[in-house]
């Protein structure tokens, strides 16, 4: 048996494993209904709306921090570019 004969017989065993997947899938959604998916999707979005604000809350008090270290940041590496040209 040739290598080729192989791939192929290989790439029909894999075709028929998706088709057969395929169907499975077909016959589960026709099963589905979307008021069931609805029902499942509504608290988990307002659980997240209601995150929203607590979040926001959180980078509100962090953004001071944040800017205050990032102008020590900038003024410091101004000041040791400074001295690092002078020489003494």
């Amino acid at each position: 048996m040739s290598a080729f004969d192989k791939v192929k017989s290989f790439a029909v065993g894999a075709k028929v494993k998706i088709v057969g997947l395929g169907v499975t899938a077909m016959g589960l959604v026709a099963s589905v209904s979307a008021g069931n998916i609805t029902d499942g999707i509504s608290p988990v979005i307002t659980d997240v709306t209601e995150l929203l604000p607590l979040m926001l809350a959180l980078v509100i008090a962090a953004l001071p921090i944040i800017v205050a270290l990032a102008v020590i940041g900038f003024l410091l590496g101004l000041f040791d570019g400074i001295l690092g040209k002078i020489k003494l």
